[in-house]
């Protein structure tokens, strides 16, 4: 029995002789692979920044109603806009929510809130991100959201 073990072990680490790993692709081979890639790459950029830019600019002019029906804010607030981090090759589309920073400044004082605007339609708006928080959307913000149009479509 133990001469069966040892020559079945023997087997198995001959079995592997001459066997070769294949070498990782060099600095050239990734070089070419990416020059062959590169208009299919270039092409994904240009529809992602487009995205980007589109989720952005929904999200400022859902801001702009945001301000304009809400007391609180008046003209010295200023909106610093942030996309909607979901959008990837993956999903260009994204979550459909994007964030937007409002801040006044008077002196060295800051006051800064965060409010959570859509990018897809007017008709969300915009929350405050403590109410964004209690509601459904928030875990919508988190990922993908395969039902949104894509291309997204600007906000009128």
């Amino acid at each position: 029995m133990k001469k069966l073990l040892a020559l079945f072990a023997i087997s198995i680490l001959l079995s592997a002789c001459g066997k070769e790993e294949a070498a990782p692709p060099t600095a050239d081979q990734l070089r070419a692979e990416a020059l062959a890639n590169s208009d299919k790459n270039r092409k994904l950029q240009d529809l992602l920044e487009q995205q980007r830019s589109t989720a952005l600019d929904n999200a400022l002019k859902n801001a702009a109603n945001y301000f304009a029906a809400n007391p609180r804010f008046d003209s010295t607030w200023k909106t610093i806009g942030h996309t909607d981090d979901q959008i990837s090759p993956s999903c260009p589309q994204g979550s459909g929510w994007a964030w937007v920073n409002v801040m006044k400044v008077e002196g060295k004082e800051v006051q800064k809130n965060k409010i959570w605007c859509s990018t897809s339609s007017a008709s969300l708006g915009c929350y405050i991100d403590a109410d964004f928080a209690k509601g459904p959307n928030a875990k919508v913000a988190a990922a993908c959201d395969p039902n949104l149009p894509h291309p997204l479509k600007p906000i009128r």
